[in-house]
């Protein structure tokens, strides 16, 4: 049996193209502490780096919402034990913005990109952090 996750593992092939600065870009959100679902807004360390300093996001454009949420569920939280609680969706041109880069990489899926380019400085990535979690849409799992 196919699941729509193997769909787009066969469909989508274009995660070896260069990223567009309008494609939509999704951080997903394992933790209630990183969202205020009554503000409507995702919070900064949604988007503080890991320890390497590749941010992991997942490129969405042209998915449909039930997808995304799969996305979320089977490749990001169940292998961490973990439920999506939330995601915060927003354009790549907001990396670029403030200076750092989309890049595609494949692992753990093919629609899976990294946020690199982060400064060594903490208090730099949190700047950083607090501009991309303002222009993110909270998106929540209905």
């Amino acid at each position: 049996m196919i699941t729509s996750i193997d769909y787009f593992r066969i469909k989508i092939d274009d995660s070896q193209n260069p990223l567009d600065q309008s494609e939509n870009i999704s951080r997903f959100i394992l933790s209630k502490n990183h969202f205020a679902a009554s503000k409507k807004r995702v919070k900064y360390n949604a988007f503080l780096p890991p320890p390497d300093l590749e941010l992991s996001v997942f490129r969405i454009s042209g998915l449909p919402d039930n997808q995304i949420w799969e996305i979320g569920r089977e490749i990001v939280a169940q292998p961490q034990g973990k439920t999506a609680k939330g995601r915060g969706d927003f354009l790549a041109a907001l990396a670029t913005e403030n200076e750092l880069s989309i890049i595609p990489d494949q692992e753990p899926h093919e629609l899976h990109a990294n946020i690199i380019g982060w400064p060594e400085n903490k208090a730099k990535q949190k700047l950083i952090a607090a501009k991309l979690a303002d222009k993110a849409e909270l998106k929540l799992p209905s």
